[in-house]
């Protein structure tokens, strides 16, 4: 569990500063919720159990729990297309897409 919570917070520190796209999802597809939330220029902050993306000049955030990860699966294409997919074990998923400004 250790490995994939440094995992994350190594792909989100080294992507600081760019555009974070962020969707929020649960598995029971058509009745459950969905969100998502786009951030610019996102400052990752660690708290203890989360990492919390935010945008400084709005205070418009999203915020990841760093425990009951179940699956970390990376989804990045090329060098400027930067994604990955968080499960829990509470069956949510958070996708997040990362916009490098060429």
């Amino acid at each position: 569990m250790g490995d994939q919570r440094t995992s994350l917070i190594n792909f989100m520190k080294s992507h600081e500063g760019k555009d974070f796209d962020a969707l929020l999802q649960d598995d029971l597809r058509a009745e459950g919720f969905h969100f998502t939330t786009y951030i610019s220029k996102g400052k990752v902050l660690l708290g203890n159990d989360s990492l919390l993306i935010s945008e400084p000049q709005t205070g418009r955030f999203f915020c990841l729990p760093l425990v009951g990860i179940k699956e970390i699966q990376e989804e990045s294409t090329d060098t400027y297309d930067h994604a990955l997919c968080v499960t829990y074990e509470n069956h949510y998923s958070v996708s997040i897409q990362i916009f490098e400004l060429l």
